[in-house]
């Protein structure tokens, strides 16, 4: 799987652009998804990918309803206690 994370995120984005998200009161949306071993078939960015594709169906839905949505750019560190040990897993 092969998935842009930063795609439609502020990190793609000027400050001035993020300050009318505020001035919107947007919904700030946060993927977050540990990258980590999924064995030998998966890539390791599987979680990260999942949660960056659930945002932006997410950010639809909600503008579809009125709403001003942005995301955040995804946050992938955390405890991988079952996997932190193979090669390539981010672990804190």
């Amino acid at each position: 799987m092969i998935n842009e994370i930063f795609k439609d995120t502020m990190a793609n984005m000027k400050w001035t652009e993020i300050q009318d998200f505020v001035d919107k009161n947007a919904i700030v949306l946060l993927p977050m998804g540990v990258i980590e071993e999924h064995g030998p078939q998966l890539c390791l960015g599987t979680d990260i990918y999942t949660a960056h594709i659930y945002c932006l169906a997410i950010k639809e839905k909600l503008e579809k309803k009125g709403h001003v949505v942005v995301i955040a750019p995804p946050f992938y560190w955390g405890v991988c206690q079952s996997t932190g040990g193979f090669i390539g897993s981010f672990h804190i």
